[in-house]
């Protein structure tokens, strides 16, 4: 997490094992609600999947096409499984997850 000495981080330092920590103890981790930003992620996840419409990064910037890589798909699949399972208690680390394992905080 931003601002915070690697130490003190809860698990691998994710947002999952955070999400993963308030399931269990029903506390926010560090004064955050991880459920709304996990949320918020797998939501941006399942569109960046799912919607293949040009977009615009900014509201007055240019249109952009979406393009996936193999790569892409399963990072954001597996991220999507991670915080599926820290939402319900489950989430080990990363390196659970194809693609993941070796993803640097």
């Amino acid at each position: 997490m931003k601002g915070l000495p690697d130490n003190i981080l809860e698990g691998d330092g994710t947002a999952m094992a955070a999400m993963n920590k308030q399931f269990r103890t029903g506390e926010f981790t560090y004064g955050q609600n991880h459920l709304t930003s996990t949320n918020n992620l797998r939501v941006g996840l399942h569109n960046f999947l799912t919607k293949d419409e040009p977009r615009r990064l900014r509201k007055s910037g240019p249109t952009i096409e979406i393009v996936r890589t193999e790569r892409d798909i399963q990072v954001a699949t597996s991220l999507i499984d991670a915080i599926d399972h820290a939402q319900a208690g489950n989430y080990i680390d990363a390196s659970h997850y194809p693609g993941l394992e070796v993803c640097d905080r």
